[in-house]
């Protein structure tokens, strides 16, 4: 098979604001050693704050200028945690439908129902400030977004019908954090709700690099390991998940906004120690 004949992807998942600093970091540290990759993916698929540091990529953003954002406070950002009645209604819903992924989404989407978080106007700045751009940038930027109502994951595009805003407002729709997303005529939730990572999308490429900030899942599906297995039954699969420092830098709270920068800093360096091997099984 030629170079030019092998298909790449990129799969980006969810994990929160400390995620999306995580991501940027990986992104930049990559950049320094000298790897694009918008030049060599065939498809970027990002969930929930994957979402955003796919379009980073695919819209051309200066992932430096990023970068350097992450250690400035930012004003757009809203420091939220966890509701102790949401969390005790997720760790039900996972009681009730532990390894069943339909009816476990289905009731995620009751929760996002019957949530009062913030206000959509209010999660929709956030939004937009976060993609830097309004447009679908090109039609290699696939978004995952859960559809309330069927439970089923939904992968976005610019052919999807609903706006860039919509898509990745959709695609990190945190039931009882943000507001469920009405968009194209469905409902919409977080698509990193049963897999953050979604590692799987990558079935049917010849290369994936998965980038994910939360590589556990804790309601009987595919860890990102596991998910990674399988994909290596037909590809050449290169993982990269937070190391201990990543660990200590998220902390307990991945909706933290004061902690975006040591976030991206722990990033950075791990993409500078697997830049290597990314170059070797990825690109080349």
């Amino acid at each position: 098979m030629s170079h030019s004949e092998i298909r790449r992807a990129v799969v980006l998942g969810g994990g929160g604001v400390t995620g999306i600093a995580w991501e940027i970091g990986v992104l930049a540290g990559l950049s320094e050693s000298g790897i694009s990759l918008a030049d060599h993916a065939d498809a970027l698929y990002g969930t929930s704050a994957g979402a955003f540091a796919a379009t980073l990529i695919a819209s051309g953003a200066d992932i430096a200028q990023r970068y350097r954002d992450q250690f400035e406070q930012a004003d757009f950002e809203i420091a939220v945690a966890m509701p102790d009645d949401v969390a005790q209604r997720y760790n039900e819903a996972v009681q009730a439908n532990y390894g069943n992924a339909i009816p476990l989404a289905k009731a995620y989407g009751h929760i996002a129902r019957t949530s009062d978080p913030v206000s959509p106007d209010v999660r929709l700045r956030v939004v937009r400030h976060r993609l830097g751009v309004d447009r679908w940038p090109n039609d290699r930027l696939r978004l995952t977004a859960i559809d309330a109502d069927t439970g089923k994951l939904v992968v976005l595009d610019s052919s999807s019908g609903l706006s860039l805003v919509e898509a990745a407002n959709a695609s990190g729709a945190v039931p009882g954090i943000w507001p469920m997303v009405s968009a194209g005529g469905r409902n919409w939730i977080d698509g990193g709700m049963i897999s953050a990572a979604n590692a799987e999308l990558g079935t049917g490429f010849d290369r994936v690099l998965v980038i994910a900030p939360v590589p556990e899942s804790t309601a009987g599906f595919d860890s990102v390991d596991a998910a990674a297995a399988k994909l290596r039954e037909t590809a050449e699969v290169t993982v990269i998940t937070p190391n201990r420092a990543a660990v200590e830098a998220i902390g307990p709270n991945v909706f933290d906004p004061s902690r975006r920068g040591a976030c991206a800093h722990a990033g950075l360096i791990q993409a500078r120690e697997a830049s290597a091997e990314i170059l070797a099984r990825w690109v080349a």
